[in-house]
C-alpha cells in the first residue's frame, strides 16, 4: 500500500472560558490524501498560492520529522500530499490539526508503524503547541485536555449527545490565529480568572453528563473573547441572538472567526438559523452534528 486516505473531523477550542483546554470535534470533514514517493521530496498536490506554498512545505516536513522520530524511522519519507474537503482555513474550525492529523495518521498506516491513538494525540498536540484541537480530532466528541509539565500531553474524552446541534456561523473574513494571541493582556483580575474557572467546570460537567441545563450562561468568558471580539464586531450580536432564539448558549470557536452556538434539538436549531440569516452577517450558517469518533481511515 502506497496511497491511503484520512478523514479528519472539524473542532471547536476553548467553548468560551476552556482556553486551550476544551475541544468539541463536529461532522464537518476534511480528507487527507498521502501517497508515498520513491525519493524523499514533499509534494503537495493541492491548489495552493505561490506565496503559501514554503510555509506549508515547512508544517508538512516538521510533521514528518516528528513522526519519524516517535516511530524510530531514520530514513526520511517523500510523499505527495492533498488535502481537500468543507473545513475552511483561518475560521476557527481546526483546519491546521485536519492537516497534521491527517498526515501523521496517514504516515503512520502507510509505514505500517502501529502508534496507538494516545501517541498521535501526542505527536499533534507538540507540533500544535496545545492539545485543544488535537484531542477532539483524534478521539472525538467533547474533550478536556492540557500539557503537562514534562510535556505530555493528556485528554479526557465524553460523547457529545448525539441529538445535540451546533450551528455555525461562519464569517466570509478571516482571523490570524498568532494576531489573535497579540490581543491579550499579560494578566489579569483575580474576578476574572475565578469566574472562568466555574464555568469551565460547569461546561465539563455538562458534557460530561449530557444536562444541558448545567450550560446556560456556562460559555462567558474574559480571558480572551473581550479581546478578540476587537477582530470580529458581530460576535457578541450573534451569540445574543442566538440566545434569544432559544440557544443554550455560544462561544467563539478557536480564535475565530467561526461562532458556535448550541441547541438541543433539531427544531430548536432552525429556529436559531432564522434568526441569525435575518442579520444578514456576510458568511454561511451550517447546522453541525457531533462527531463522537475522530479520524477515521477510508482508504
Amino acid at each position: 500500500m502506497t496511497m491511503i486516505k484520512v478523514q479528519v473531523p472539524a473542532t471547536s477550542a476553548n467553548l468560551g472560558p476552556g482556553y486551550d483546554s476544551l475541544g468539541l470535534a463536529l461532522k464537518l470533514y476534511n480528507v487527507v490524501q498521502v501517497e508515498i514517493r520513491e525519493d524523499d521530496a514533499i509534494h503537495i498536490n493541492s491548489p495552493i498560492d505561490d506565496t503559501d506554498r514554503p510555509s506549508a512545505l515547512e508544517m508538512l516536513a516538521l510533521c514528518e520529522s516528528r513522526f519519524r522520530r516517535e516511530a524510530g524511522i531514520k530514513k526520511r519519507i517523500g510523499f505527495n500530499f492533498s488535502v481537500s474537503g468543507n473545513v475552511p482555513f483561518s475560521r476557527g474550525l481546526g483546519s491546521s490539526v485536519t492537516v497534521r492529523l491527517g498526515l501523521v495518521a496517514g504516515l503512520n498506516e502507510l509505514t505500517r508503524s502501529g502508534l496507538d491513538r494516545s501517541t498521535l494525540f501526542q505527536i499533534v498536540t507538540d507540533l500544535e503547541g496545545h492539545p485543544d484541537n488535537a484531542a477532539p480530532a483524534v478521539y472525538g466528541g467533547f474533550t478536556a485536555s492540557g500539557m503537562m509539565s514534562d510535556g505530555s500531553a493528556r485528554c479526557a474524552m465524553f460523547p457529545t449527545p448525539e441529538d445535540w446541534r451546533f450551528i455555525a456561523w461562519i464569517p466570509d473574513k478571516e482571523i490570524n490565529t498568532e494576531k489573535a494571541r497579540t490581543l491579550l493582556p499579560d494578566s489579569y483580575p483575580k474576578a476574572d480568572v475565578f469566574l472562568n474557572l466555574n464555568r469551565i467546570a460547569l461546561i465539563t460537567s455538562g458534557f460530561a453528563s449530557g444536562n444541558a441545563d448545567l450550560l446556560k450562561e456556562a460559555f462567558e468568558d474574559r480571558v480572551h473573547q473581550p479581546y478578540r471580539a476587537q477582530l470580529l464586531p458581530e460576535f457578541y450580536k450573534v451569540v445574543g441572538a442566538a440566545v434569544g432564539a432559544g440557544a443554550v448558549g455560544g462561544w467563539l470557536s478557536g480564535s475565530g472567526s467561526t461562532v458556535l452556538s448550541l441547541s438541543t434539538t433539531q427544531d430548536a436549531a432552525t429556529t436559531v438559523v432564522k434568526e441569525l440569516r435575518e442579520m444578514e452577517y456576510p458568511g454561511r450558517i451550517e447546522i453541525l452534528q457531533p462527531d463522537n469518533t475522530g479520524f477515521q481511515i477510508i482508504d
